[in-house]
């Protein structure tokens, strides 16, 4: 079968609290609902403030416990040196996702492109 892993794109603009990233997680699950094709998942920082620190890992936890298990991708857009080190939280879970981080939408949608090419021609798309 042969075609594109649709992509779900987040972008938390101005101040938020892990409240609203909650909502948000809600959201994106309730969309992602019972699918049955693999998804990528995109958060864009890019227009936000920092990431609350406060409680970060059990918000995060939380989040990779809840999203479906077939997300392929996982692309994180303008984090900061704090949000880089996250990879840590996901390494300390039972998930396979390991983030990607860029620095802007367009290379954000490069690697997309490039991952859904490399995929096709492996064979598992």
């Amino acid at each position: 079968m042969n075609y594109n892993v649709p992509v779900v794109w987040l972008k938390f603009v101005g101040e938020w609290t892990w409240a609203d990233y909650d909502l948000a997680n809600e959201d994106v699950c309730v969309l992602l609902g019972d699918r049955e094709w693999p998804t990528s998942l995109v958060f864009n920082l890019l227009c936000g403030p920092n990431m609350p620190l406060d409680h970060v890992f059990s918000h995060l936890q939380r989040t990779l416990q809840s999203l479906p298990r077939d997300i392929e991708l996982l692309l994180v857009i303008g984090a900061n040196a704090s949000a880089k080190g996250l990879p840590y939280v996901f390494s300390r879970t039972n998930v396979k996702w390991n983030p990607v981080f860029v620095d802007s939408i367009e290379e954000a949608s490069d690697f997309i492109l490039g991952w859904q090419q490399r995929r096709r021609w492996s064979g598992t798309g």
